[in-house]
């Protein structure tokens, strides 16, 4: 099986859970070949890259994130060009299979489709649900504009959903919240692919209730995405003076690609240590004991929570950023919706380390069962046969 596969951001070395997501793929077995494009530069130089990649030239230069249409906003606009490179990519790789990362790709995925390619939609976000949460994030007069002038664009947002993952010969999602919200919209989903643990190497970390001590919490993610951003917001604005409150002095460590002008600037402001487009978060992980995610907007692959259960790192978080992995209150995580309940989980915590020791413990074991590349790798290969079978039997 040789298999090609889209997405924005080159992957490799995976930072964000986008990127752990994608990358996961070229390690799948049963595939003899493997081919990444995506519409950026490697962060490392292409000789540093174990991996057959290909950026697109028609995008040389530019900021992708920034080309989706208006009057779709979930959508990239592709240039004209972009149909013959791709064009010629497949007649040099032949792939048995093309895979593309989410609805941004529709141009491509109907490229594909008048060429009989068999295709999947790996839809790690319901990109229309999304878009919702972004206008309901802005503020009243921002959102009450967006209502009244953006119903077109939301029932156009909600149709590419529907047709496209319906287009597709396989859609892939990561939670059985985002299948029953797809299913919901009439769309298709064919396969449930959860999220692997980004680095099994993290759960041999060593456990132990000094690292619960450390008051100082971890935030790892993409931070140009906007709950992210809103997330760090509320912890440089909120966090940092309640605790402080408290009498316990922190600057919260942020990590992650692509700092937004909000993040910088609460980095200037001393209200957070920022690492920036970090090669590797491995190193925080196994020296923090807290990680607080404040995320009120957004669905999205929650790798990062993986990686920090896998780490043993306790995770306190809001309903939102942990929705779908089936994590329980209290036994694997602690649920908190606002910056002072986290506040107080978090002191509470740092005083009774062997809690925070039991919870870690039972974090890592959650995700070691349901989300390590063993499992991962056999619903994979169970979807993949789907396409087996039907070359077979024509």
């Amino acid at each position: 099986m040789r298999l090609m596969q889209f997405f924005v951001d080159c992957p490799w070395p995976p930072v964000s859970g986008a990127d752990i997501r994608n990358a996961l793929l070229s390690r799948q077995e049963g595939i003899s070949a493997y081919r990444g494009v995506g519409l950026t530069e490697p962060r490392q130089a292409m000789s540093q890259i174990s991996i057959d990649y290909h950026p697109l030239r028609c995008f040389s230069g530019t900021n992708p994130w920034r080309n989706y249409r208006s009057e779709l906003p979930t959508c990239l606009r592709f240039p004209q060009r972009a149909a013959y490179e791709v064009d010629q990519l497949l007649d040099e790789f032949q792939p048995t299979i093309v895979v593309l990362q989410g609805v941004a790709f529709g141009d491509i995925l109907r490229l594909l489709k008048a060429r009989r390619v068999p295709t999947v939609l790996d839809m790690a976000d319901v990109e229309s649900r999304i878009y919702q949460e972004r206008i309901q994030s802005r503020t009243w007069f921002k959102r009450v504009l967006a209502n009244s002038l953006g119903k077109r664009t939301l029932a156009a947002v909600k149709e590419a959903d529907r047709e496209l993952s319906r287009m597709a010969d396989q859609t892939w999602v990561c939670s059985s919240i985002d299948e029953s919200e797809l299913r919901a919209l009439g769309g298709a989903s064919h396969h449930l692919i959860p999220n692997p643990i980004p680095d099994e190497k993290l759960l041999a970390t060593s456990i132990h209730e000094d690292r619960y001590r450390n008051p100082v919490p971890l935030f790892i993610g993409h931070l140009s995405y906007f709950p992210n951003v809103a997330a760090v917001a509320e912890i440089g604005h909120g966090l940092v003076p309640a605790l402080a409150q408290k009498e316990v002095k922190v600057r919260p460590i942020v990590a992650g690609r692509a700092p937004s002008r909000i993040i910088r600037n609460l980095a200037s402001m001393g209200l957070i240590q920022l690492e920036a487009d970090p090669v590797s978060c491995a190193t925080l992980l196994t020296q923090s004991g807290y990680s607080l995610l404040p995320i009120r907007n957004g669905s999205g692959t929650r790798i990062k929570v993986l990686e920090a259960l896998a780490a043993g790192v306790v995770v306190i978080a809001t309903h939102k950023a942990v929705e779908g992995l089936g994590l329980i209150d209290g036994i694997h995580y602690c649920h908190a919706e606002t910056i002072t309940e986290m506040c107080e989980i978090l002191c509470e915590l740092i005083v009774s380390p062997n809690r925070a020791l039991k919870l870690a413990e039972r974090g890592r074991l959650f995700v070691f069962e349901h989300h390590s590349h063993v499992a991962l790798q056999h619903k994979i290969a169970n979807a993949l046969q789907g396409f087996r079978t039907a070359t077979s039997h024509p």
